[in-house]
């Protein structure tokens, strides 16, 4: 989760995950992985919504976190990798790509969620000024056989992005 998101209180949080869940039209029931999801803090409400969770981080210690704050959910450690053969309807990267990122790393992060993504994938809290621009999701996206895919700046009451951050939320059908 970026630094910036510790700022906020639990009811602004929650408010931005529900607008998210919102735009990805999930219900009770879908199954939604985080890929680098830390301790599952985007993924908590979500599974107290109803819907299954699982996620993937290289950092052991956040995993052991989720695990036992939401037990049932499907947590692997390593960069990306989903628990093998379950089917995801929704893959999500919240705060992940910064100026660390290529172009090829943060391609091959795309492309490993569409294909474990069965109707939709969400990437949050992009800043704005990296060589992944909004015409590079659109582009790139479109390469891999998304059916639609939307930008909308990221606003948050009392998150200062000042017009600096965007959100993907992108269909596979």
């Amino acid at each position: 989760m970026s630094p910036l998101f510790h700022q906020l209180s639990d009811e602004q949080w929650r408010t931005f995950v529900a607008d998210i869940a919102e735009a990805l039209e999930l219900r009770e029931g879908d199954r939604v992985f985080a890929v680098h999801c830390g301790s599952g803090a985007f993924l908590r409400p979500l599974h107290e919504a109803g819907c299954a969770v699982g996620g993937s981080d290289p950092d052991a210690r956040l995993i052991e976190i989720a695990r036992r704050d939401m037990p049932g959910g499907e947590w692997s450690v390593g960069d990306d990798e989903a628990p093998s053969g379950t089917p995801w309807d929704v893959v999500v990267a919240c705060s992940v790509l910064d100026a660390s990122w290529s172009l090829t790393d943060a391609g091959a992060l795309l492309e490993q969620m569409v294909r474990r993504a069965g109707a939709a994938l969400a990437i949050l809290d992009v800043p704005e000024g990296l060589a992944f621009d909004e015409r590079w999701f659109l582009r790139s996206l479109s390469a891999l056989g998304v059916a639609t895919a939307r930008l909308l700046a990221l606003r948050i009451d009392g998150y200062e992005t000042s017009g600096s951050r965007f959100n993907v939320i992108a269909r596979l059908r």
